[in-house]
């Protein structure tokens, strides 16, 4: 029992030491604990997380099969008016939809994961916080569809929503990846492009060099 304790004593220390150490580094460099803590993470991730053991995560979740998405929050924590309905074969989601502006956001997740509660949170703060209608369609995702039907969708989502000339295009990680490759392609095919385009930390190197 006193090697018990022992142990977990010590492995709250680690765990507070751990993140006195990202607190000050976030402080050195002069970004959020939650970005410092978040890079971290994925390094430790990237270190365990092996090929092989992707490939098998990717071959589990075709097995189970796709289904529809749920807001992983209840709406009761969601404080801006919102509505759900399906177009061009995606899932929307709409926060605030009488908002004046109109964002159209592309939530990261590795292209293999659905929106988080964070996410959820964050868009609901900044319809509220900027009086904009912020529409997010639930993205296709592999391994159930490939990058050309997930462009596919989203382009012809975005060109049925009209009036590009109000519309902020919008996505972190690999949603801000997503939202580049689809400015580049409406480029590319002489079609509208949206008013502006914001990126968070966009993954846009799929090589992970």
């Amino acid at each position: 029992m006193d090697i018990l304790l022992y142990v977990i004593a010590v492995l709250i220390l680690l765990l507070a030491l751990c993140a006195t150490i990202v607190a000050v580094q976030s402080r050195i460099i002069g970004r959020s604990v939650m970005a410092t803590r978040a890079e971290v993470y994925m390094k430790v991730k990237r270190a365990f997380f092996t090929p092989r053991r992707a490939r098998a995560e990717l071959e589990g979740m075709k097995k189970r099969g796709e289904t529809p998405y749920i807001l992983p929050v209840r709406q009761d924590n969601v404080k801006c008016d919102t509505r759900q309905y399906d177009s061009c074969g995606l899932q929307i989601y709409e926060f605030n939809p009488q908002g004046a502006a109109e964002v159209l956001y592309f939530y990261g997740g590795g292209y293999v994961h659905r929106p988080l509660k964070y996410h959820i949170k964050f868009l609901d703060k900044l319809a509220r916080r900027c009086n904009c209608r912020v529409i997010m369609p639930v993205l296709p995702r592999a391994p159930y569809n490939t990058y050309k039907y997930c462009y596919e969708r989203v382009e012809e989502f975005y060109l049925s929503l009209g009036n590009q000339s109000n519309l902020t295009l919008m996505g972190d990680s690999s949603g801000g990846g997503l939202a580049l490759g689809l400015c580049l392609k409406l480029k590319t095919e002489g079609k509208p492009l949206p008013k502006k385009l914001v990126r968070m930390a966009p993954w846009v190197d799929q090589t992970m060099a």
